[in-house]
């Protein structure tokens, strides 16, 4: 019954595909997966916190730290896949509103709350 799916989990791209619907890929470009209902997706690169990591090393810096500001727009660490033409399967003012938030994000002048708490009963989404 869903609109929409966020690919979060082995077998969503396959049931978008399946079902019809659209769905956005996590961590890697998934649009080969299903090209017709792939919008974009999550990319995630390592590339930050590793060349962090070895530098520190590098410099006899070893130490436990928090590597999450490696893992943003800002840093690099994160991005949005190719739309591969997704694009044209959203509202041009969605379109506007992630383009303005990623900028937002690049830029650093919109920062997200990282939490891996249980989000409360009340913002649970209705049925």
């Amino acid at each position: 019954g869903a609109d929409v799916i966020f690919a979060e989990r082995q077998g969503a791209i396959a049931a978008a595909k399946e079902t019809g619907v659209l769905a956005f890929g996590d961590m890697v470009d998934q649009h080969e997966e299903a090209p017709d209902h792939v919008v974009t997706g999550t990319l995630w690169n390592m590339r930050p916190v590793v060349d962090h990591a070895v530098a520190r090393v590098a410099a006899g810096e070893v130490v436990a730290e928090d590597l999450g500001r490696f893992c943003t727009l800002a840093a690099g660490g994160v991005d949005l896949a190719p739309w591969h033409g997704g694009e044209k399967k959203l509202p041009a003012d969605v379109l506007a509103l992630v383009e303005q938030k990623r900028a937002a994000l690049v830029a650093g002048t919109l920062t997200l709350e990282i939490s891996a708490d249980e989000p409360p009963a009340g913002d649970a989404p209705a049925d």
